[in-house]
């Protein structure tokens, strides 16, 4: 059963920030009744907000002095399911998971009750690993959700880094790419002598290259190579080079006519 619940005994909407074109339309049509908001009654006579945060607020703006609400004493399910299509506060959404659990639902369990994919709650899982002055933030709204995700995959230590780097200032995502290809660079030389693994190679001289052709190839080359003077330097490389391959045997006849030999 829905009923009237006057706004003024309604906790949980204060920090919520509605549209401007949810305030108009609560103005111009009230409260509608197709989108109740769901309540808890608390022992002072109060009611918590379980869903319906931004509406409520908007009915406020708009004037309004109550609301269309649904009380349930279901408390934490509904918390899930609520919190579950509410991406910009994922911390909220874990707690609510791990009040479940403490309950003694498993993931699988929580996820066949429809509260949430599996897929999903082992992702909001993953903001277990947010430093509790991160999390916090996240938890205001000054983190955003998807940043909040890549924030959490840092080392622990890169973590508070971040927040004293920031405070006061907003973390964004290439912010947080920086400090992770810090973490990785670190990474590289945590193990002796692997710096090594992560230089650049040098480049091989002529002479190497030229080391490592066949004479059938270092002549085809000589064959091919123009008479202008400014392949001399050249020539004399490639003839070098051939003299190598001879080395401590007959002696290399240079007047080999190279004509004969096939490129």
């Amino acid at each position: 059963m829905y009923r009237e619940i006057s706004i003024s005994q309604i906790v949980g909407y204060e920090n919520a920030k509605p549209k401007r074109a949810l305030v108009r339309s609560m103005g111009d049509q009230g409260f509608l009744s197709e989108f109740p908001v769901i309540v808890t009654q608390e022992n002072d006579g109060s009611y918590r907000l379980l869903d319906g945060r931004r509406r409520t607020a908007a009915a406020k703006a708009a004037g309004l002095d109550s609301v269309l609400a649904e009380v349930s004493d279901l408390g934490v399910a509904l918390t899930i399911l609520a919190h579950a299509t509410r991406s910009e506060n994922p911390v909220a959404e874990l707690k609510a998971y791990q009040e479940l659990q403490c309950q003694g639902l498993s993931e699988v369990e929580i996820a066949r009750a429809g509260y949430a994919t599996l897929q999903r709650i082992r992702k909001i899982a993953k903001l277990n690993q947010l430093v509790p002055e991160l999390a916090g933030r996240v938890e205001t709204g000054e983190i955003a959700p998807t940043v909040a995700f890549d924030v959490a995959g840092l080392a622990p230590e890169l973590q508070r880094k971040l927040a004293d780097a920031t405070r006061g200032e907003k973390i964004t995502g290439p912010l947080v790419r920086t400090y992770r290809e810090v973490e990785r660079d670190e990474a590289r030389f945590s193990v002796a002598g692997i710096e090594g693994l992560f230089s650049e190679p040098e480049a091989a001289t002529i002479e190497e290259v030229l080391g490592v052709l066949s004479e059938d190839t270092l002549y085809a080359i000589l064959a091919e190579m123009p008479e202008d003077n400014r392949f001399i330097i050249w020539r004399g490389k490639v003839r070098q080079a051939l003299q190598m391959h001879t080395a401590g045997s007959v002696a290399i006849q240079l007047s080999r006519p190279v004509e004969a030999v096939s490129v």
